[in-house]
């Protein structure tokens, strides 16, 4: 089953862009970043780490956001 979860970023003109330092992880790594490309984002490429295959994203007021794949198998 797919869950959607929301994340709810608001511009702040006065703020400086920066990238931000919290972990999302995701189940679809690659779902979700055709999802943001079909929204019009331009994710990077997907990374493979030693831990965890990730992609940035800059949103809409200028920082940027890392995803992660979730390295969880089987049901949580």
């Amino acid at each position: 089953v797919y869950k959607r979860q929301h994340l709810v970023l608001r511009g702040d003109e006065a703020a400086e862009p920066v990238e931000v330092h919290f972990d999302l992880m995701v189940e679809d790594l690659p779902r979700l970043r055709n999802a943001l490309i079909a929204d019009g984002l331009e994710p990077t490429p997907i990374d493979e780490g030693r831990i965890h295959h990730s992609f940035r994203v800059v949103e809409p007021s200028g920082n940027t956001v890392r995803f992660n794949d979730s390295h969880i198998v089987g049901v949580v």
